[in-house]
């Protein structure tokens, strides 16, 4: 297993009273590849490197110590990876219509999966680590078993093709959203339907459940966020907007906080309750690709190509 290194710069951002502040320091690590994925305290982040006629790496980096950081080879072209909330289970999808699972404490493979497509989007994994969500064709959610590899089932009712998914916190449900800007939620435990929302103009690049997992949120190509309490409502009962694209979003530990990427690398940030909001630029003109609110302040993770920036703030 090979050991990264990671030089750290310096990066000056906070947030202050649920808004982005100049005035308090923090770092930028220059990595190997383009960030896809943080766990939820953000102390590991996933990175993924391609190369021309040679086999690619996705990088699981330890925010706290590089020495921990570890490379997994990858098997032709790496073409989505996603770690777990815990930092303990790692997929990614490659060359050869596969998904595999690893262990990312010990860099062990656990699992293969068949998909049935050569195109994935998306790659979800429950809170508990138990199941993985990806597409498996353009218009088919697959779930898997990450201890067995088993497929679980196959969910159908896109008419255009699968761009984000993410389970409820409490592993009842999965939702997934298309080019269309539908968004689906399924019954797991029924293998169903739930409630079909659509009022994005454009692709729904990314989904995020709240920690209770009532409410539901959309960032969207169209520069728009919904936030949908999905089980009792079609209609949004918050909108967001944005300058740019968006690519990415997440929400703080607390749910109070909803933060938000975009194509500009401009990342977004509204208090749940509409009263707060400001945008803060991080790069120039590089997408956000991976986005993460830790800790009581909260801090802020933001992940690029070829870098990621952990910032931090107040309460």
């Amino acid at each position: 297993m090979k050991v990264l290194r990671c030089v750290s710069t310096v990066f000056v951002f906070a947030l202050v009273g649920s808004e982005v502040s100049a005035n308090t320091q923090g770092y930028r690590t220059r990595v190997q590849g383009t960030v896809t994925s943080f766990s939820r305290d953000a102390a590991r982040i996933v990175a993924i490197r391609n190369y021309l006629h040679t086999d690619g790496f996705v990088d699981v980096i330890s925010r706290k110590d590089a020495r921990e950081s570890k490379a997994i080879p990858v098997t032709g072209y790496a073409k989505r990876a996603s770690i777990s909330g815990s930092g303990a289970v790692l997929a990614v999808a490659s060359e050869g219509r596969v998904i595999d699972v690893w262990n990312a404490n010990s860099g062990n493979r656990l699992n293969r999966l068949a998909i049935n497509s050569d195109w994935n989007s998306t790659i979800a994994i429950s809170a508990d680590d138990r199941l993985i969500a990806a597409n498996d064709e353009d218009k088919t959610l697959g779930i898997w078993n990450v201890a067995t590899g088993k497929r679980i089932t196959s969910l159908n009712g896109h008419n255009s093709r699968i761009v984000a998914t993410a389970f409820s916190t409490d592993g009842r449900h999965v939702a997934s959203s298309d080019e269309s800007g539908e968004i689906i939620v399924w019954n797991l435990q029924l293998k169903r339907l739930a409630q079909r929302l659509h009022r994005h103009t454009r692709a729904v690049t990314s989904l995020a459940f709240t920690s209770d997992s009532k409410l539901l949120a959309s960032a969207s190509s169209d520069r728009s966020v919904y936030l949908w309490d999905w089980q009792t409502s079609k209609e949004p009962q918050t909108a967001f907007r944005s300058e740019s694209e968006l690519t990415v979003l997440t929400f703080s530990p607390t749910d109070r906080l909803l933060a938000a990427g975009d194509t500009a690398g401009q990342i977004s940030i509204w208090s749940v309750d509409g009263t707060k909001h400001r945008n803060y630029k991080v790069t120039d003109n590089l997408p956000i690709t991976a986005i993460c609110l830790f800790g009581a302040s909260p801090e802020v993770a933001v992940g690029t190509h070829r870098e990621f920036a952990v910032v931090g703030g107040g309460p």
